[in-house]
């Protein structure tokens, strides 16, 4: 078999010696998880989960961070045990079987593909609601073009704009945090699960959605 067999590694047997250069730093990687924990849960998921729990959305986002957590903990071991690439795939793939890894895979690789997706209609809704004459569907549809070139012209490139964007959203946050403080009432939390505890689960399952744009650090 010719040296140059696949870009990323020669096979040897049935193991596959990986050759990939890093290409991100630390606060790259870091920033890429944020990026899509700040896309989906602030500016996607917290206003249809404040809607559906109320002010028991704070149990909500606990309880959501605390399964989020136990999950991220446990891809860390095995992303420890496991250092190669295939994420997902890999760990499956050495634990439960060829086909377990595959089916794990392509559920990632489904969830990723649906997320953007999300974002980017909430994106298309807040565009056409400062300019109404803007549909939400095609706004949606061009940013997502738009982010899918970004990404075409290399990893380092759409690194660099996504620190960018993290960094002006995480400050655009904590001005709002700022401001917002004199207008938090104490009535404003009563009743403080007007829905009940079925409404609070299923607010906790919208928002572990959005905590897990940890799983990106798995494949920087």
């Amino acid at each position: 078999m010719p040296d140059n067999f696949f870009s990323s590694g020669r096979i040897m047997g049935d193991e596959t010696k990986v050759t990939l250069k890093a290409q991100l730093g630390m606060f790259d990687a870091v920033a890429t998880g944020l990026a899509a924990i700040l896309g989906a849960g602030i500016f996607a998921f917290i206003a249809p989960a404040a809607a559906i729990a109320g002010p028991a959305l704070i149990i909500s986002l606990i309880i959501a961070a605390f399964v989020a957590f136990c999950n991220a903990f446990s891809s860390a071991q095995l992303a420890a045990v496991y250092p190669r690439s295939g994420g997902t795939y890999e760990f499956g793939n050495k634990l439960l079987g060829p086909w377990w890894g595959y089916a794990a895979g392509w559920m990632f690789l489904t969830a990723n593909t649906v997320g953007p997706g999300v974002i980017a209609l909430a994106f298309g809704g807040y565009l056409s609601l400062l300019f109404n004459e803007v549909p939400m569907r095609y706004a949606a549809v061009v940013i997502a073009l738009v982010m899918t070139i970004i990404n075409a012209a290399g990893i380092r490139r759409s690194a660099r704009i996504i620190d960018i964007i993290v960094i002006l959203s995480l400050l655009s946050l904590l001005a709002f945090i700022v401001l917002g403080i004199p207008g938090v009432k104490a009535s404003n939390f009563t009743p403080f699960a007007p829905s009940g505890v079925l409404r609070i689960l299923q607010a906790t399952g919208l928002l572990f959605f959005a905590y897990t744009g940890y799983s990106a650090l798995l494949l920087s």
